[in-house]
This record gives structure tokens, sequence and C-alpha cells, in this order.
């Protein structure tokens, strides 16, 4: 692997991860009525938004013309590092900064069919339409 593309993975991380927080501020300030910042490092960015880009398009390359596959790895991708990261936050942080306990078909509020079927979804616009060119 070359600087550049070393370079090129370390922007994706960075811009999906700006791309988390902007997308949850947004959906929390408008549901609260004031501004809420969802971040929780110091800076505007959710590392498991990045975390969840590059696992994505790392697992997907093999068969990213196939867009089922890609539609079915990006959920269960995003759903199992949903568990680990909220579980882990949750044991060593006593936080818990998403809760899904409200949504339809969901396991202890870390993850849900509905959200992980979303994330299906984005991980297809990602890698055909965003990221197409990276690998």
């Amino acid at each position: 692997m070359t600087v550049k593309e070393i370079g090129l993975w370390i922007f994706i991380f960075f811009l999906y991860s700006f791309f988390g927080w902007v997308w949850e501020s947004c959906y929390r300030s408008v549901k609260q009525k004031k501004f809420v910042n969802r971040g929780y490092l110091n800076g505007p960015w959710l590392p498991i938004y990045g975390f969840s880009a590059l696992i994505i398009l790392y697992l997907t390359y093999p068969f990213k013309e196939r867009i089922a596959m890609v539609f079915l790895v990006g959920a269960l991708s995003v759903s199992i590092i949903e568990v680990v990261v909220g579980l882990s936050m949750e044991k060593l942080f006593h936080v818990r900064y998403w809760d899904y306990r409200g949504v339809p078909l969901n396991y202890k509020g870390y993850i849900a069919l509905p959200i992980s079927l979303l994330w299906g979804v984005l991980a297809v616009l990602l890698v055909r339409f965003a990221d197409h060119q990276v690998m």
C-alpha cells in the first residue's frame, strides 16, 4: 500500500466520521429543538461512522458489483460494530450513545432491524456512488 493510498483511507475515515457527526447532530437538534453536539471527542466527528465506512469498503471489495451482497455485508457488519461498540461503551464508560429499544425488532437497544436495513442501503450508496474508485 502506497502513502497515497494510506492518505486516502485516512481521508475517508475522517470524512465519514464528520458526516456521521453532522447527521446525528442535526437529527438530535431537530428532535430536541436546540443544538445538540453528538460528538464525545474534541472535534466534530464520530469515529464509528469512519470505521464502519472503511470496514464496508474493505469487506465488499471482492463483490462490489453485486448490490445484494454489498447490502447484506453492510447491514451485518455495521450491526455487529454497533453491538460491540455499544456494549463496550456501556461497560467501560457507563454511557449509552444510542438506544433503539423503542424501535421494532431490536436487540437490547443496541441494534434494530429497520436501522440495520438502513445501514445496508447506506453501504450500497457508499460502495456504488461515493467511493467506488477507492480500491
